[in-house]
Formats: structure tokens, sequence, C-alpha cells
């Protein structure tokens, strides 16, 4: 945990930025930085330097550092260095990233394509260009796809004793109306779950008539209908969640479970096609689960628990360190939640045997909030099986 003082000036806020953004980088985004640094510029450069002063600071505290770097020749230059630092970092996430999401990969393409046109390879650029606009159309990114129809409309009024050009033209244009149609949809179904979820934060349970009646106009709205008002997987997904925070809203935990099943039946029609969705399957999952328990529902919590254990076997291509961290702070505690809420206590105390395999394994990579709620239910949970020493 990091903090930093209540009182700064003015001129102090561009290096809380600098701090915020260190202190948010994960140890493998730290070590690439640092790579990325070495190839540029040395090891030892300056800003390299400010860069480890700054991550062993539970505060920002300028004077410190300069005190710290007192008689280098870039303190004298402090400012310009805090600056470049910042882009530095900045681009290096970037690069980190490029290859690791399907946008970025699908941006890095477009790029490619973008290169081989002003190359004059016309029908090279075209090649690529339209495999990246496959692959965001397949996974409803429909930016990318714009962007990749801007392209083809560049190489075809630059395509050599092109024939059909009024015809292509026309076709492009055709499918941009088309696509914009849909990430319009997107668009007003994202709206609509920003007001919902803006009225749930204000108000926990929708009881005073003002709130009522804004909830209910907003329910209204003919995208929320039906189904099949939504044009894409990624719309479909947003107007379950709309449903769920509506009726949950309300206590309408029936209503509730009705939506969450489907919204993870849709998932599991095989439209886990990239990581993204890939996550908001798991939390699907975890949402479902949660409605399970408060509905006392536990048999079937159970399974979809169990589901949720089994994702890295269903889907090998997205195990990652970073997910198995993820599912088991995730299971841990809905786990936990499930055989305190039913009573259990037997079953219970398998979890708490899982749960200190998986803190020897990821505990120091665990925030320590986390860590803390983790221990807490173990401890009730032994408690409740009457292991009084054990709780303790």
């Amino acid at each position: 945990m990091y903090f930093y003082k209540n009182h700064f000036t003015t001129s102090m806020i561009p290096s809380l930025k600098l701090f915020h953004l260190i202190k948010s980088l994960g140890k493998h985004e730290k070590a690439y930085f640092k790579l990325f640094c070495k190839n540029r510029a040395g090891e030892t450069s300056g800003y390299v330097r400010l860069f480890d002063a700054i991550d062993n600071q539970k505060e920002y505290d300028e004077e410190k550092i300069k005190l710290f770097f007192k008689g280098h020749s870039f303190i004298k230059r402090l400012s310009a260095v805090k600056g470049y630092l910042y882009h530095s970092i900045l681009q290096s996430l970037c690069l980190f990233y490029s290859g690791k999401t399907l946008e970025g990969k699908i941006s890095k393409v477009l790029e490619f394509g973008k290169a081989l046109f002003n190359k004059g390879l016309w029908e090279q650029s075209e090649s690529i260009i339209l495999k990246a606009k496959q692959l965001a159309l397949s996974n409803d990114m429909f930016p990318p796809v714009l962007e990749a129809l801007r392209i083809e409309h560049w190489i075809i009024s630059q395509k050599p004793n092109s024939l059909n050009t009024d015809d292509s033209t026309k076709k492009l244009y055709a499918e941009e109306k088309e696509i914009l149609r849909k990430h319009g949809n997107i668009c007003a179904y994202n709206n609509l779950l920003s007001q919902v979820v803006r009225l749930k934060n204000k108000f926990v349970y929708a009881r005073e008539k003002y709130h009522n009646s804004a909830f209910r106009h907003i329910m209204q709205n003919p995208l929320l209908k039906h189904i099949d008002k939504a044009l894409s997987f990624e719309a479909q997904v947003l107007f379950y969640k709309i449903k769920i925070a509506f009726y949950e809203i309300n206590s309408n935990l029936k209503k509730c479970f009705e939506y969450g099943k489907g919204m993870v039946e849709i998932f599991e029609r095989g439209m886990i096609t990239n990581e993204n969705r890939f996550k908001k399957y798991i939390h699907a999952l975890y949402s479902l689960s949660s409605i399970e328990i408060t509905l006392g529902r536990y048999a079937a919590a159970e399974e979809t628990s169990k589901k949720i254990k089994n994702v890295p076997l269903a889907f090998p291509g997205f195990a990652t360190e970073e997910l198995f961290i993820f599912l088991f702070k995730l299971t841990a505690m809905n786990e936990s939640h499930l055989y305190l809420s039913s009573g259990d206590f037997a079953k219970g105390m398998g979890i708490v045997r899982e749960n200190e395999k998986g803190l020897k394994r990821f505990g120091e990579k665990i925030e320590n909030q986390i860590k803390l709620a983790i221990h807490y239910n173990m401890s009730y949970l032994c408690f409740g099986n009457g292991e009084y020493r054990v709780a303790l």
C-alpha cells in the first residue's frame, strides 16, 4: 500500500502522476521497462535510477529524491527527466501489451497494411487488411473494422485498371453503414448500462418514488424489450448486464438468476473467442454463483463454482499465471461465502485446506486486503466446524 501527502503544490502534480504510474506497475511490467531502457540508453541512465528511487518510496517526497541524487548532473534538470521517464514508461507499456491483446494484434496488422499501401504494394496491403478486418468482425470489434474499410477505400482509389471501382465502392459503403449501425447499437446499450449503474451507486434500493420512476423509464427503452434488439454478441452481454443490475436493485433475485443464467449460456454457445470475452465469462459465472448462493440454491452454486475452477482445463489457451492467481482469489472468496451461507462447515474445511495451498503458492502476489479477507473466512469456517484452536 502506498500513500501521498494531502498538501501539495500545483507544480508537484506531474510528480504525483509519475509516482502513481510507477506504483501501478506489476513485476513483469517493471522488468520489461528496465529491459526497454537498457536497449535504448544504458542501464545506469539517470531516469532509470530515478524510477528505482521513486518505486522505493511509500509516499512521494521530492526533497528526499533531490537529496538522494545530490551531485548527479541530471538532478539539475529533474523536471525534464521526470517528463521523459513518464513517457518512457508509457511507451514500454504500449510495447509490452502490443502483442498480448487482440486489440493490439489487430492494430499492428492494420499498421502493416498501411505500410504496404504507402510502398505502393496495394495487393499485399489489401490481403493483410482483409485478414485484420475479418478478425475484428468475428470479435465484434467495430472501430478497427471501420479503419480497415477506410484503408480499403484508399486501395480501390489507387489500384490501376480497376474495372469494378463503382461496385466495390458501393459495397464498402454498405459495409460501413452496417458496421456503424452495430457499433451504434453497442454504444446505446453502454449508455443505458451507465445510467443504471449511476443510479444504482446512488441508491442501493429503488424505494423512493422518483428513483423507481427513473429506473423504470430506462427499462422502458425499446432496446430492452427483447434480446433480439441487440445486434451483436457484445450488445447481448450488455443487455443481460442491464437486466441483472435492474432486478438486483429491485431485490428480484429470481429475475437476476434468470438473466444471469442467460448471460452464461450465450458465452457457452462457443462465443469465447478472445481473452476479453474469456474474462467476461468468468465474471458471468461468478455473478451467477453469487445469485445462486443468495437464493439458497447451494447445489447449483457448487456446480457453478466447479465450472470456474475448471476454466483453465476448458480453455487452456488462456491459462496463464495471472489467470490462476485471479481464479484463486475469486474461488477462495466465493466458496467461503457458499459454505458459510449454507452452514456446511465440513465441506468448508476442504476449502480451508485449498486456500492454505493457494496462499502458499500465490501469497506474495495477492493484495493484503484480499489475503486478510481470505484468512478471516478461513477462521470463520474453522470456528463453525468446531476447530476453535485452528480458528485462532
